[in-house]
């Protein structure tokens, strides 16, 4: 007989976390198995658009609801959507004129896709989205995209200018929006006080499920949200500074690209050790 351990809720990040180099481990998947048979919900929560973490969850045999955008949108596998926020229309307009204005690039996440708003700097994670999208992915002109409300916009900018644009960012825009430096050529937008917490506190809120009966796992700066109100968080040994000062629990050392599965194994010894004593 399977052992359960105390929590109804497990949420893992896709990248650096499930995902190394944008794919899936066998153990890994096998440690998703092992996390199913003792808790009854698994979701995935990533900073992705819906279309991008699709694949992953079928890939996982899950049926389960996806926190997608950050935690902009929580959307079951039948498409009803659990919770849905997006920018304020006139702020993402500023947004996407300002970075014309600087000739950066602006990618928009909405339900349907991917838009990219303009094209300037251009680097590996904006490639990504076309490698693993295509026709979800649309090229416009900003102006096509006025009245809508996007779930986030992502600003990538050489690195020698980042620094200044956050600053402007958060000096025009920081009084309506959540202004995310997220690395060294990224900035993301993202409506006020949603990110991963926000969605899945619309995902345990749906289920009757309390913050002590979540279990998290992440690697990076977009992941402290859910670390802080999650009843465990374990991080990646890979992790972020922050990250890993913010988990309940560091995951053992390990090949990276298996370190989820190690945290695994991490959190199933130590609920077997309370249950012994």
């Amino acid at each position: 007989m399977t052992t359960m351990i105390p929590y109804r809720l497990a949420a893992s990040d896709l990248d650096d976390t499930l995902l190394a180099a944008g794919k899936l481990s066998a153990a890994n998947i096998a440690a998703v198995g092992r996390i199913k048979e003792r808790v009854p919900l698994v979701a995935l929560a990533s900073g992705r658009i819906l279309q991008q973490i699709q694949p992953f969850h079928k890939e996982l045999g899950l049926d389960t609801p996806m926190v997608a955008s950050n935690g902009a949108l929580v959307i079951k596998a039948d498409g009803e959507v659990i919770s849905e926020v997006g920018l304020p229309e006139d702020a993402a307009r500023g947004i996407l004129n300002f970075a014309v204005k600087r000739q950066v690039t602006s990618i928009c996440h909405f339900r349907d896709g991917v838009y990219v708003t303009s094209k300037f700097h251009w680097n590996a994670e904006s490639q990504q989205h076309v490698v693993e999208l295509g026709k979800a992915v649309k090229f416009v002109n900003h102006k096509s995209v006025r009245g809508r409300s996007p779930y986030k916009i992502i600003v990538s900018a050489p690195a020698a200018v980042i620094d200044e644009l956050v600053g402007q960012s958060n000096a025009r825009f920081g009084h309506r929006v959540e202004v995310l430096h997220l690395n060294h050529e990224t900035i993301e937008f993202m409506p006020r006080g949603v990110d991963k917490a926000f969605g899945l506190k619309a995902l345990t809120s749906f289920y009757g499920i309390e913050a002590s009966e979540v279990v998290v796992f992440g690697d990076g700066n977009n992941d402290l949200s859910m670390f802080a109100w999650a009843g465990l968080s374990i991080c990646m040994s890979h992790g972020s500074p922050a990250a890993r000062a913010a988990a309940g629990l560091i995951a053992p050392e390990s090949a990276r690209e298996d370190n989820f599965a190690s945290a695994v194994d991490q959190v199933l010894a130590l609920q077997y050790r309370k249950g012994a004593a």
